[in-house]
């Protein structure tokens, strides 16, 4: 069995859970896998194409995986020619035996150690670490839900299993002499203009339809779950979630290569708190069903928050450019 041990971060998605928890065991680091963590996509309203508000939103363009491989050598790959859960169980035992966990995505349904266990299908990762052959069972961890090893009986992973994930370990970029230009980057992107203007003339956009065009009904439409999980409240947590761990980006560029910017970090953080009070106030309406009196309120916020962000990158570039005269 590989002694991996979970790492958990409130910050992280179940899949980053478990990427953090193979990093640490490999000693990689891994925090310039969120060095454009800070993002924001929103599609104005379409009459050709009339989808929800939740389904236009998004975190923006995801890099994780591409710059965990660029800048700390960990390299993932998704089996996706996998047609059966057979055929994965044995990538799985050669995998092990090569010393590699396997990221799996299973249904939670049929998971013994989650709370959705014979009650929800939703599908989630955990990582095989061992293999018991004799009582037919995998080894798992799961740091998103759980700091203990679990045992998976391969009976069940059989009607689990959606899919996986392997990871090598190799060869990464070093960044030394391209501090700058990665922060840079991560900034510029940002006030970058396009169609609908620049990210945070997105959020405006955004905020504008919710204050006028948003139908709840609409946007649960079809959410089988027993707690409010549909698509819109899932990427606003996402997007709170994503400013906490650009900080942490911020903190190690700061720390690692000396670069005063780390009272960025505050700043970030304080935007992520901001997108974790917008989402609180979609759950109150939610529950309490004031969506007409609420709907005022959230825009604001979401301006304020646009507002909020505008200011820092133009402050970080500004930051940057001092440095260079």
């Amino acid at each position: 069995m590989l002694n991996i041990k979970p790492l958990h971060g409130d910050f992280r998605s179940c899949v980053e859970d478990v990427i953090v928890s193979v990093a640490s065991w490999w000693e990689r680091n891994h925090e310039l896998m969120y060095a454009e963590a800070w993002n924001f996509q929103y599609t104005p309203w379409d009459p050709v194409l009339p989808n929800t508000i939740g389904k236009r939103l998004s975190e923006g363009e995801d890099k994780t995986w591409s710059y965990l491989a660029r800048f700390h050598g960990i390299f993932l790959k998704y089996q996706k020619n996998l047609h059966s859960p057979s055929e994965a169980l044995k990538l799985i035992e050669n995998e092990l035996e090569k010393g590699h966990p396997v990221m799996v995505y299973v249904n939670d349904f049929w998971c013994p150690w989650r709370k959705f266990y014979q009650i929800e299908h939703q599908i989630q990762p955990c990582l095989v670490v061992g293999i018991n052959v004799s009582n037919s069972q995998l080894i798992c961890i799961d740091p998103y839900s759980t700091s203990e090893f679990k045992v998976f009986p391969i009976d069940k992973f059989m009607n689990a299993y959606k899919n996986c994930v392997t990871f090598t370990k190799g060869q990464y970029t070093d960044v030394d002499e391209r501090v700058e230009d990665i922060i840079r980057l991560s900034a510029e992107k940002l006030l970058e203009c396009k169609e609908h203007g620049n990210r945070f003339d997105n959020m405006r956009i955004f905020a504008f339809d919710i204050e006028h065009t948003l139908d709840m009904n609409m946007e649960m439409q079809g959410s089988t779950f027993s707690a409010p999980r549909y698509q819109l409240l899932n990427t606003l947590k996402y997007l709170a979630r994503r400013r906490r761990q650009y900080s942490l980006f911020i903190g190690y560029m700061s720390k690692r290569y000396g670069w005063n910017i780390s009272n960025y970090c505050n700043e970030m953080d304080l935007a992520s708190q901001k997108w974790n009070i917008i989402t609180n106030l979609f759950l109150k309406m939610h529950y309490m069903q004031e969506w007409y009196i609420s709907r005022k309120n959230i825009a604001n916020k979401i301006r304020e928050a646009a507002d909020f962000e505008e200011r820092i990158a133009n402050s970080l570039l500004n930051s940057l450019d001092s440095y260079n005269t």
